[in-house]
């Protein structure tokens, strides 16, 4: 599936621009470079905001950044913390599956559904997630944005979780 597709997949017209204004900095690269991104372009997530950086000689993602509504959910800021450590060991496996296709296939990634799962609810919403490249041109960082609604909130085991979810991966090919 190419970024087209990616881009119609997405619901919520925030999304839309977020993976638009992330296309329009790379310019001619595979990815863009953290530097050039356009935070103004993507103020309306700034709150649902979230990245990863991927260290790959020791397979370890590292917090770099979570907006405001992300900490309010997960309860804590990541800046610093290892995912591995952050996560339950089956969060993080799924946490692992998805980023690491992320940042080395440099794939983007579209989750709907249940998107945050805590304390027996879960909130409905949209994922997405890209490669961007904080050090050279190569991607090291997962930078994603999660929009999410509790108000339609349904108690599900993380086997139901995964029922109700829909994970699709992109080539973000032009």
């Amino acid at each position: 599936m190419s970024l087209a597709q990616l881009l119609a997949e997405l619901t919520d017209p925030r999304l839309q621009a977020f993976v638009s204004s992330w296309d329009k900095v790379r310019g001619n690269r595979d990815v863009p470079r953290w530097r050039d991104l356009d935070i103004a372009a993507m103020k309306q997530v700034l709150p649902y905001i979230w990245a990863w950086v991927y260290d790959r000689e020791s397979d370890v993602f590292t917090g770099k950044l979570a907006g405001e509504e992300i900490l309010g959910v997960v309860g804590r800021g990541l800046r610093g913390a290892k995912a591995h450590e952050f996560y339950t060991p089956a969060q993080y496996r799924l946490f692992y599956d998805w980023t690491s296709r992320v940042v080395v296939n440099q794939d983007g990634l579209v989750i709907s559904g249940p998107v945050f799962s805590f304390v027996g609810s879960s909130a409905i919403g949209q994922r997405v997630a890209l490669p961007v490249a904080v050090k050279g041109e190569k991607a090291d960082t997962i930078l994603g944005v999660t929009l999410f609604d509790f108000s339609q909130t349904r108690a599900m085991s993380i086997r139901n979780f995964l029922a109700f979810e829909t994970i699709n991966f992109h080539t973000l090919e032009r």
